[in-house]
């Protein structure tokens, strides 16, 4: 590497970054810091390419350094919540999307994680006010409805998480796990007929195992038990061994002995 400018040797990690080659980027980035070690960006960019290798301790120091060098650098703050989020540090997480919006009130994805993890800690209303906040600055993020409507089913509030998830589709039709959600609220209306529709429209677009699971629960709920333990089986093929999945097998293997 013969390039002393900083930036351009910073833009050479990038497309390395962006071709997957781990070491070239990485050995770039490092060589852009030495260059100018005063710069956060370059120490977030490299934070975010070990964050995504699984280097979830180098990370973090970058991430630090990207913020003790840049106190109001926003976006450093959501990269380290996600990486305290995959740490399950969710107190750490928490403060840094925080400290993200007093930063930037307007960064939707700050509070969409916010949203989405206060979800997942039960604390339904401060998601739906998170995720209120995320569409009131980015109408059009499908993640949003998808996140809220899955909120609103938590508070019993069915009509407006069917409208959501609705627009969720409309705003993104590839958003497969839309489709899903979409699906176990007509499967809970007996709309059977309809939730075999948008599961198999989750499913071709993301193959995934819960999908797979709850192909089959529509099947066995109609009484097509082979098809239901075929999907079980593929699931299994194509993921692996799960507990629950392998719970639901033995039961329709057995109603089909039976």
């Amino acid at each position: 590497m013969h390039f002393t400018n900083p930036i351009l040797v910073y833009n050479t990690g990038q497309v390395y970054e962006l071709v997957g080659d781990f070491d070239k980027a990485y050995e770039t980035y490092k060589h852009a810091i030495a260059l100018d070690p005063n710069y956060g960006e370059y120490y977030n960019d490299m934070a975010n390419l070990l964050k995504k290798a699984g280097k979830f301790e180098e990370a973090e120091a970058y991430y630090v350094k990207a913020i003790e060098l840049c106190p109001p650098y926003y976006e450093a703050h959501i990269n380290r919540a996600d990486l305290y989020e995959k740490l399950g540090r969710i107190a750490e997480a928490e403060a840094d999307y925080q400290r993200a919006l007093v930063l930037k009130p307007d960064a939707a994805i700050a509070s969409l994680g916010l949203g989405v993890m206060y979800y997942h800690e039960g604390r339904y209303d401060e998601s739906l006010e998170m995720l209120n906040h995320t569409l009131y600055h980015q109408p059009k993020e499908a993640q949003a409805y998808n996140n809220r409507a899955l909120v609103y089913q938590e508070l019993e509030r069915l009509q407006e998480a069917a409208q959501d998830l609705d627009h969720a589709i409309l705003l993104n039709p590839k958003l497969s796990e839309a489709y899903n959600n979409r699906a176990i609220l007509y499967f809970n209306d007996e709309r059977y007929e309809e939730c075999r529709k948008d599961l198999e429209c989750s499913l071709e677009l993301q193959k995934d195992p819960d999908i797979y699971m709850n192909l089959s629960m529509l099947y066995r709920k109609q009484g097509q038990l082979k098809e239901a333990l075929e999907q079980l089986r593929t699931a299994r093929e194509n993921f692996g061994f799960s507990e629950a999945l392998n719970h639901l097998l033995l039961e329709i293997e057995d109603e089909l002995v039976s």
